[in-house]
């Protein structure tokens, strides 16, 4: 008798081990939209590979019953995409739509998102958001590969 680990089809890219994302940091600020990271082609870096720029401050999440630590959320600030590689550094750039000036989504979403209901609360104790000051974008900062 066959388990059905043994006849579940086989999926294309289970042989493909995973890996860590890409870290590096911030290294140039060019213009208002793009950005230097000291990661290059040396490090694996890919053309529209895409980063997220993190927050200095990650916010750790208690148990609401125990308040014993459940994990760490990391916030972003932004995301960018490579437009240029070099052997040690990439130019990434912006790629995020604002819309209505409150949520930020690629702007192909935009164009074909519907809309999303919200969670309705009364509970004031959510995960605070970035500070205007934490959101700019400074040399030094943490960038992490978003893996899609």
């Amino acid at each position: 008798m066959k388990l059905a680990e043994e006849t579940a089809p086989r999926r294309q890219f289970d042989d493909i081990p995973e890996r860590e994302p890409l870290r590096g940091k911030v290294a140039a600020l060019l213009n208002e939209r793009e950005l230097v990271i000291n990661l290059g082609t040396r490090d694996g870096v890919r053309p529209k590979m895409r980063f997220r720029v993190l927050a200095a401050q990650p916010f750790e999440v208690p148990d609401p019953d125990s308040g014993e630590p459940l994990g760490v959320i990391v916030r972003e600030k932004v995301r960018v995409q490579v437009v240029e590689i070099q052997a040690n550094l990439s130019i990434c750039s912006t790629y995020e739509a604002l819309r209505s000036g409150r949520a930020v989504t690629p702007l192909r979403e935009v164009l074909d998102q519907p809309t999303v209901r919200t969670l309705r609360t009364s509970d004031r104790r959510h995960i605070p958001p970035i500070t205007p000051a934490e959101s700019y974008v400074r040399i030094g900062d943490v960038v992490e590969e978003v893996q899609l």
